[in-house]
């Protein structure tokens, strides 16, 4: 019903637009067509539009955007404004590439027809490099962003609502390239001013919390996380309810904390409340849902649960698939859990096609040099050794730690995850020499190695002692 109805308001409002653009022509009465139309399709709620079928949204956003320069002709904030809403609803339904063109289209009639700094056309640079962002061109979007931020610091001030949601898009734009210090040092500062200028409770204030807890959690301070998740939640359930997609999100936030810190049951009647109330309230491909369902198998593989895990993990794994780009990120969540469990499970080679589908699908979502890429051609390497294949797996390995070196800063825990397999190749071919160095090498971090899992130390001296001692490798190449 809530999809009938979005539909047929946004297909009267730009069926009522166009006709009313094509009887007058006078710039008043489009302006207002425009804005009221830019209100309709703005009411696309990103928490909840996407999983739906919004075949129907989609056909109008297109005839839409087909439109705007025939029918707004000569009326450029008339068609920066619908640019901007059409791009607006489809960046909400996932289709980013459309969102992009809508935008595009907008910022080159803003800078050619407006006046410079014109507000609509900062807000079609600033939408514009939101899609950029979520299509991975990051050099692209943030350059645009911080345009962005400087322009409007200088037209409206540093503590203007529009200022501050620009800085909060670069901090996610950090966020999603792993470049967690930088985003946690914006979030931190845009967290004060709002608090300050907005108060504990509002949305913007509530948002930042989360993104920050998000950030540290990344960066290991999950203790200090789930005290910020645990904040924003109680806020939540009391101001929006715990049937909201917000709420339900930061719940499973605050369920991954508590894995990570080791409370389990804990965190498995956070993940088993949150995926009841989703799957009464979310369509079954929303991305909120099968993020649950992901986190919930993997905290099922931590328990030994095989069983259940398995279960979770295949419908994320399907539910994802049908999704489509909305849900890709979960999608190699999914991927790279199954692996994981197959291997745990002893099924080995069946963990190979899942981590070779979860290595492609990473590579082109967020580009080859990105964090997610070394862990995930980390994990296939690793794979391929448990069932012999070194030669796949020296090559997956030298490419992990290649990307590595590339990052900025270099991941010190992916490059010594990298080496540990390398290490282990090594041994599996009988090189002795070469794997004893590299093991030598590994254990003058130990830190490092405690970032990757507290077992890791002990993991290279006991395989440096078994090259001492003359012991065969327990993952022997099959392929020499």
């Amino acid at each position: 019903a809530a999809l009938v109805t979005l539909a047929a308001l946004v297909a009267f409002a730009a069926g009522s637009a166009w006709f009313a653009w094509q009887q007058h022509q006078e710039a008043a009465r489009a302006n207002a067509l425009a804005a009221f139309s830019q209100q309709i399709l703005a009411s696309v709620d990103p928490a909840e539009a996407r999983g739906m079928d919004t075949t129907l949204l989609q056909k109008i956003l297109d005839a839409a955007l087909n439109r705007v320069d025939s029918e707004l002709a000569g009326q450029p904030r008339s068609q920066v404004a619908m640019l901007n809403a059409v791009g607006y609803a489809a960046l909400q339904i996932g289709e980013i590439e459309q969102a992009r063109a809508a935008f595009q289209h907008g910022v080159e009639i803003g800078v050619a027809s407006l006046p410079a700094d014109d507000v609509l056309t900062l807000d079609a640079q600033a939408n514009l490099s939101a899609a950029l962002i979520h299509l991975q061109k990051f050099s692209e979007g943030d350059a645009l962003l911080r345009d962005v931020i400087e322009a409007r610091t200088r037209v409206f001030g540093s503590e203007h609502a529009e200022t501050l949601n620009a800085i909060s898009s670069l901090a996610f734009s950090f966020d999603r390239q792993g470049r967690w210090p930088e985003a946690r040092e914006l979030l931190e500062k845009l967290l004060e001013i709002r608090m300050r200028r907005l108060g504990r409770e509002h949305d913007d204030t509530l948002m930042t919390l989360n993104n920050l807890a998000n950030a540290l959690d990344s960066m290991g301070e999950t203790e200090r996380a789930l005290g910020m998740f645990r904040q924003v939640l109680d806020v939540q359930a009391r101001t929006i309810g715990e049937d909201h997609p917000k709420t339900l999100a930061t719940m499973n936030n605050l369920a991954g904390a508590s894995s990570t810190l080791g409370r389990t049951a804990e965190a498995a009647a956070l993940y088993e409340r949150a995926l009841g109330i989703k799957r009464r309230v979310l369509g079954q491909n929303h991305p909120s849902l099968i993020t649950t369902l992901v986190n919930l198998g993997v905290f099922y593989i931590e328990a030994k649960n095989f069983e259940k895990a398995d279960a979770m993990l295949t419908e994320a794994d399907a539910s994802a698939k049908d999704a489509g780009a909305a849900a890709i990120v979960q999608r190699l969540g999914a991927l790279n859990a199954l692996a994981r469990l197959r291997r745990m499970q002893g099924r080995k080679e069946e963990a190979i096609p899942f981590a070779t589908s979860c290595l492609e699908i990473a590579t082109e979502v967020f580009g080859e040099a990105h964090p997610s890429v070394v862990t995930i051609a980390a994990n296939l390497a690793s794979a391929e050794l448990e069932v012999g294949r070194c030669e796949d797996a020296l090559g997956h390995a030298r490419r992990a730690r290649s990307i590595a070196e590339r990052l900025e800063p270099p991941p010190a825990a992916g490059i010594a995850s990298a080496d540990w397999i390398i290490g282990r190749i090594h041994a599996a071919r009988g090189e002795a020499g070469e794997a004893r160095a590299i093991f030598q090498q590994l254990l003058q971090i130990p830190e490092v190695l405690r970032t990757i899992r507290a077992s890791m130390p002990a993991d290279v001296e006991g395989a440096l002692k078994a090259i001492e001692d003359g012991q065969a490798s327990d993952s022997p190449c099959a392929d020499r």
